[in-house]
């Protein structure tokens, strides 16, 4: 089959890639390399890249032909960008989502499975989160989010494309660049600490987070995508199920590494919620995906890889 992944030079989109082109897919990819990198393309020769924003109408269409499948991951992914630049969130994210769905619809493709995120909840009431609560998103980023799940699923009802949302939680592994100001803590924390520096905390540490690598959330996508079962924009949580604190999450990585650093402690960010823990029973019992990494096995592999790939 021929699958469409934009957004496919990107973090996540590459280890997509690569899990579908061992699996036998013949892979598009459409992503500008805003934030995006050739070099994590290892099966780059077995793909089509076309290098365009997803706002290019001809780049859309073109990349769209004989697709199957449309995993759409290309965004603008940054909390503190959007309060900045609200206006380009918005177009990247909204417009976009919109484009290559209505665009994707008139090409025949019967399945898009788009990457939403955690970030359109917000501060609830309720400690772990489930896929019924209703949006509270604190950001740009987290409503337009929010807006093109909605969007989706309004295109699904009323096309023959049917249309799913996974929601990622804290998604961390290799090839999340520690450099990059649109990487999460993890990467920033690891290089730090293997440089022999106090990693910085924004806020408390108190605050919570679910951590899900990498690889599941690849296993989600390509589960999900593979499913036979209609699809009608329904909206899954992809997460590990539980809560780690940014304060534990420092002294794991400590042990790991080696190093005994006390943290700094800095304002916390606008925008950013207290605490965020997935309910995955919905993925488990209808799509029956269940995460399989646990958060210290994949600290040790995103560790090596940033070790080796910053020469440390």
């Amino acid at each position: 089959m021929k699958v469409l992944v934009t957004g496919g030079c990107g973090f996540i989109g590459s280890h997509l890639c690569d899990f579908l082109v061992k699996n036998k897919m013949e892979v598009v990819i459409l992503d500008d390399l805003s934030t995006g990198s050739l070099s994590n393309l290892a099966t780059f020769d077995e793909l089509t890249l076309i290098n365009a924003n997803i706002l290019d109408e001809s780049a859309r269409k073109e990349a769209l032909q004989g697709v199957g499948i449309v995993f759409h991951l290309a965004a603008k992914t940054s909390v503190v960008e959007s309060i900045k630049d609200p206006e380009t969130t918005h177009e990247i994210n909204l417009r976009g989502t919109w484009l290559i769905a209505e665009d994707a619809i008139k090409a025949g493709v019967k399945r898009m499975v788009f990457a939403s995120s955690a970030a359109i909840y917000g501060d609830q009431r309720q400690s772990v989160l489930d896929e019924y609560l209703v949006p509270n998103p604190l950001s740009p980023y987290g409503a337009s989010k929010a807006a093109s799940e909605n969007c989706l699923c309004a295109l699904a009802s009323c096309s023959q494309m049917d249309a799913v949302s996974l929601r990622f939680f804290n998604v961390y592994g290799p090839r999340q660049q520690p450099w990059s100001p649109y990487a999460g803590v993890i990467p920033k924390f690891v290089l730090r600490l293997l440089k022999g520096q106090p990693p910085i905390i924004r806020g408390d540490g108190e605050q919570t987070r679910d951590f899900v690598y990498v690889a599941d959330i690849v296993r989600a996508l390509t589960s999900v995508a593979g499913r036979k079962d209609r699809f009608s924009g329904e909206t899954y949580n992809v997460g590990s199920g539980k809560a780690t604190s940014v304060n534990t999450l420092v002294k794991t990585l400590s042990n790991l590494i080696g190093v005994d650093k006390d943290p700094l402690y800095e304002e916390g960010c606008q925008g950013e919620v207290r605490h965020s823990l997935a309910d995955i029973s919905c993925l488990m019992l209808k799509v029956g995906v269940m995460p399989k990494t646990k958060l210290e096995d994949g600290l040790k592999d995103t560790i090596a890889w940033i070790a080796t790939n910053q020469g440390l």
